[in-house]
């Protein structure tokens, strides 16, 4: 039986409920929990968790700041509050946390991939070209930043470089519907109207 006066046992259900990614239940339970202890920087982490998969970013975010006002130096939440404001549609904002991410782990390719991402968003393709190129060099096995750059090379009109860029993507993975869709793009925009009709 739970102890209603134990945070931690609040905080310990919550980590059987995200096991059964039941979000719900796990916010409320770690809403149970900083409420019995306010100073748990685990407590608002998970609890942004849970937000950010309910697709309450805003609510996410409220957590997020509360956390790095405990613990300035986190850099895992910069990275989940940069990714809220993208799905917020706050490029700046997400550009600015995940900039900071960035400079506390620069060898981590996820902080190029959704600031590139964020960039991108914002029309700045040759700024997400940039962070993506990266995180291809940091870890070249990893085909999502080269899917997502073959799409911004096709938005600046560099075609052979988006094509090559999809055309390795679907080596590792043959059935990419974004790559194949991209390829089409590529190809039709260079007039090779058979080969686009081939991908689609």
């Amino acid at each position: 039986e739970l102890d209603p006066i134990s945070s931690l046992a609040y905080f310990g259900r919550s980590l059987a409920y995200k096991a059964k990614s039941d979000w719900e239940r796990v916010a409320k339970d770690l809403s149970k929990a900083i409420e019995l202890k306010s100073d748990m920087v685990v407590f608002y982490y998970n609890r942004s968790e849970a937000y950010s998969m309910l697709g309450k970013f805003e609510l996410s975010n409220v957590d997020l700041s509360q956390l790095l006002q405990l613990r300035p130096n986190a850099p895992e939440a910069y990275l989940a509050r940069g990714t809220n404001y993208r799905y917020l549609g706050n490029y700046d904002r997400a550009i600015a946390d995940l900039s900071t991410f960035i400079e506390y782990e620069p060898k981590v390719p996820a902080g190029y991939i959704r600031r590139g991402l964020a960039y991108r968003d914002s029309y700045k393709y040759e700024a997400a070209i940039s962070d993506l190129s990266e995180a291809i060099e940091l870890d070249p096995t990893n085909i999502i930043p080269k899917r997502y750059r073959g799409g911004a090379f096709t938005k600046i009109g560099k075609y052979e470089e988006a094509i090559r860029d999809f055309n390795e993507v679907l080596a590792k993975d043959p059935k990419s519907l974004y790559a194949l869709i991209g390829r089409a793009g590529a190809f039709a925009d260079t007039g090779e109207l058979s080969k686009a009709k081939a991908d689609l």
